[in-house]
């Protein structure tokens, strides 16, 4: 683990409370010893702290879009991959601690602990500074990401069903196939399916950290599915 004065200096905030920090970066798992509360409270907390300064900066930026479409575009910048994206902005991976790697089967699971870290290190700037500088990070982090697309981007989920629907098919059903891992990562698989009539099913696998997240994997990879079937 790096030194922590590195990451302050990264992100222009230096904290009072060195404990806060330290919670934040550590990872549950890396000692049997070590509460995994805190740094669940802090993921929890970064993640509200997240979503109410994109909502805002959102609103202030797309002053003519719907609520729908603000909607689109805000789940697009919440999102596991995202976080993941801005933890490696902010180099997140060199500072946090994490336990080894042999024969932990960790590694599996790197990417939703860095998107986890990402939202506990909000979470902590938030209770040590306040919301100024949460915003201030986050407006930092998310601003070039937030105006990267002219249109608000598409959720698989309502691609697929926009497209069902005006291929004049029946609506995609979601099987909730398994669930792996510890509490603090796990790992849905969940399946989406498609009757394309003639006794012909396509279908599209999808994992992520909730339910909600493995569905829209499966729509995505359902949606690769069809193009091939139905290439324009």
């Amino acid at each position: 683990m790096g030194a922590v004065i590195d990451i302050e200096k990264r992100i222009d905030y230096y904290f009072d409370d060195r404990m806060l920090l330290k919670r934040a970066l550590t990872h549950p798992s890396v000692t049997k010893e070590v509460d995994g509360k805190p740094f669940e409270r802090l993921e929890f907390l970064g993640d509200r702290v997240l979503g109410l300064v994109i909502a805002e900066l959102l609103y202030n930026e797309f002053p003519t879009e719907w609520e729908g479409e603000l909607a689109r575009r805000f789940s697009y910048l919440v999102r596991k991959e995202m976080l993941l994206e801005v933890a490696h902005d902010m180099g997140l991976k060199d500072f946090m601690l994490l336990p080894e790697e042999k024969g932990t089967g960790i590694h599996k699971h790197y990417d939703t602990i860095w998107a986890d870290g990402c939202e506990a290190f909000l979470g902590a700037i938030y209770l040590d500074g306040g919301l100024e500088p949460a915003h201030r990070v986050i407006k930092y982090y998310w601003q070039e990401k937030l105006r990267a697309s002219e249109s608000p981007p598409i959720d698989p989920k309502n691609a697929l069903q926009e497209w069902s629907q005006g291929a004049g098919f029946s609506l995609p059903t979601y099987t909730y196939i398994s669930r792996a891992g510890p509490d603090h990562a796990p790992e849905f698989i969940m399946e989406a399916t498609l009757d394309i009539g003639d006794g012909r099913i396509l279908m599209g696998r999808g994992q992520g950290p909730s339910k909600k997240a493995a569905e829209k994997e499966a729509a995505a990879y359902l949606l690769a599915e069809i193009m091939k079937e139905f290439p324009e």
